[in-house]
């Protein structure tokens, strides 16, 4: 439920030279009762050297996409990226595991 909390998502990657990336979903509002949409932003920073702590401090920050959840119920949503055109980049289901 909505009660006007802020809501902060984070992902950390790496791509395939080693190149690390942060993404996290910032700026987000409520566009509807089970929609969640924000700037999802990628930060990224050169490789990790041998012995130095990983992930690197980001060298860049760009607000990149926007980043879209819909819940279609407390434990099952979907979440969708679109660029800067609006296109659909791509689509993840998403479960909230039960241990």
């Amino acid at each position: 439920a909505n009660n006007g909390s802020a809501t902060l998502g984070t992902w950390f990657m790496f791509d395939k030279s080693g190149t690390t990336r942060w993404y996290s979903l910032q700026g987000s509002s409520w566009i509807a009762a089970d929609t969640l949409e924000g700037v999802f932003i990628e930060a990224s920073a050169a490789s990790c050297a041998t012995g130095s702590a990983c992930p690197a401090k980001a060298d860049v920050l760009t607000p990149t996409y926007i980043f879209r959840i819909v819940f279609q119920s407390a434990t099952v949503a979907t979440a969708e990226v679109h660029g800067a055109s609006g296109a659909l980049l791509f689509k993840s289901d998403l479960r909230r595991l039960q241990l």
